[in-house]
């Protein structure tokens, strides 16, 4: 009989458990959707990729920067992004995880979080080789709210500039990108 009764708990224990991964890979499956949404706003195309044999990347594509200023040409960047949307900020580990993929797949790396950046990640972040950027993207947001880019992207980067600028509408606070002065927009939103 005792033994049954403790035969009972850990079967819904496990029950419990296994809902609660169920829904945090849902939730996670969801951010990824956003994450991809709010790219392709920024001219960032990619493909979800996660899963087993994804080699530590959630979603591969390019970001294609407009010509513009003195570019004829568009400009056509590979990257490699990883999602998190954790309920605490990410700390080193997602950096220096990221920053040998960007490394080995030699891509531009974007980490994108939804609850932000311990102080260490951002030491990690700002002293690493790989070029990385770092994304503020919430989680019930389509936009996100913080872009920023380390030294080792810089180059690849030059003439991106990062903006704030109010909405027409409503007057309300939007983040915007310029690359050598034309707005970065997916054109069909645009």
């Amino acid at each position: 009989m005792v033994r049954r009764a403790l035969s009972t708990e850990v079967d819904e224990a496990a029950t419990v458990q296994s809902a609660r991964a169920r829904r945090n890979r849902e939730r996670g499956y969801l951010y990824e959707n956003t994450a991809l949404q709010a790219l392709r706003h920024i001219r960032i195309h990619a493909e979800l990729c996660g899963g087993a044999g994804d080699r530590g990347v959630d979603l591969r594509g390019h970001w294609y920067l407009p010509a513009g200023g003195t570019r004829v040409a568009e400009t056509r960047l590979p990257i490699v992004g990883q999602c998190k949307r954790l309920s605490r900020v990410l700390g080193p580990m997602a950096v220096r995880e990221l920053a040998g993929v960007a490394m080995r797949d030699r891509a531009l790396g974007l980490l994108i979080s939804a609850s932000g950046f311990s102080q260490q990640a951002m030491r990690e972040w700002r002293g690493s080789k790989a070029p990385l950027v770092l994304v503020d993207l919430p989680a019930d947001a389509l936009e996100f709210s913080a872009l920023t880019w380390n030294d080792a992207a810089a180059e690849q980067l030059r003439g991106l500039v990062v903006g704030r600028r109010a909405l027409p509408k409503n007057g309300q606070l939007t983040t915007v990108l310029y690359y050598y002065g034309v707005p970065v927009v997916e054109t069909s939103t645009s």
